[in-house]
């Protein structure tokens, strides 16, 4: 990954006790919540003491770096410890350490970076505070605070993100990557199915399983028209709209596409039936709602790639 640096600070001291880089990132996913592990190797050497006559050397231990893992706009999204001692004594040569910060990363938190991402590259910043122990000379310890100046912001690449960090953290990755919207009033109905899409992956980081099922049914009802309600409809009449959409729509379109289309939009509208009209004796689960959210994208991406 890209070079990572900071440089550490002690409050009230101008020169700076040494570097914080970042040399590697990958996921536990077998903690809970699992965590985005990031490694440190920080190097530091004794403070310079110019506020005494003549300059003084003085050794310093690194006692907690306490992080806060934060979105672009500076949000936070989680806070993680560290608690590993670094003690810098001789001038001449670097006292250095490698540590691991673990972040947790619960659903909520990866859904609003997945939210802020909108499919690009993944960006993050950390605020690390630290708190130090300043040795003097009669072996009498003072402690003081610090940390990174300035905070980190970096960029994970798109690839890495989506294809190791998410399955690592046991996210789903319901993604939509590209949706052909066409024109006219096709393309205004996949719009409507993509927002009711989106609609579904918030409610399903929200944990209401049925709230995302339901609207992974309005996904489809989208397809076939943006302006009228088809949730009260009966089966047959369902059915009946879906066959005259794919005729009307779809005239390229061979049997075996025709069926294929068909059987998913009436599988996804038969099975969120009880979300839509509130069926008491069936509740959605977390596996249901997921299933449902990536059979609706497939079916729009579907039906993307097929309108003209």
């Amino acid at each position: 990954m890209q070079k990572i640096s900071g440089n550490i600070h002690i409050a009230g001291y101008s020169e700076p006790l040494g570097t914080l880089d970042i040399v590697q990132l990958w996921t536990g996913g077998q903690s809970e919540p699992p965590t985005l592990n990031i490694r440190a190797e920080i190097k530091m050497r004794p403070l310079i003491d110019r506020g005494q006559q003549p300059q003084t050397q003085r050794p310093v231990t690194l006692l907690r770096i306490s992080g806060e893992f934060r979105s672009p706009e500076y949000r936070v999204l989680a806070r993680f410890q560290n608690d590993e001692p670094l003690y810098a004594h001789d001038p001449r040569y670097d006292a250095s350490s490698q540590v691991t910060f673990e972040i947790p990363m619960d659903v909520l938190t990866i859904h609003r970076i997945e939210t802020e991402r909108n499919g690009g590259k993944t960006r993050v910043s950390l605020r690390l505070k630290m708190l130090f122990a300043l040795h003097g000379a009669n072996g009498v310890a003072s402690f003081h605070s610090g940390g990174l100046n300035p905070e980190l912001t970096f960029e994970i690449p798109r690839s890495q993100w989506v294809e190791e960090c998410l399955p690592g953290l046991r996210y789903g990755g319901l993604e939509i990557l590209e949706i052909r919207y066409g024109s006219g009033l096709t393309a205004e109905a996949l719009k409507t199915s993509v927002e009711e899409i989106s609609q579904a992956k918030n409610f399903l980081a929200e944990g209401q399983w049925d709230k995302a099922a339901l609207h992974c049914r309005m996904s489809v009802e989208g397809i076939l028209t943006s302006k009228s309600n088809t949730a009260s409809l009966p089966t047959e009449r369902f059915e009946q709209r879906v066959n005259t959409f794919i005729t009307d729509n779809l005239p390229a379109a061979d049997d075996a596409e025709a069926r294929l289309l068909h059987d998913q939009m009436m599988v996804i509208w038969q099975v969120t039936s009880p979300a839509a009209h509130g069926t008491p004796q069936h509740l959605f689960k977390r596996p249901d709602a997921e299933f449902l959210i990536r059979v609706t994208m497939a079916t729009v991406e579907y039906f993307s790639r097929l309108l003209k």
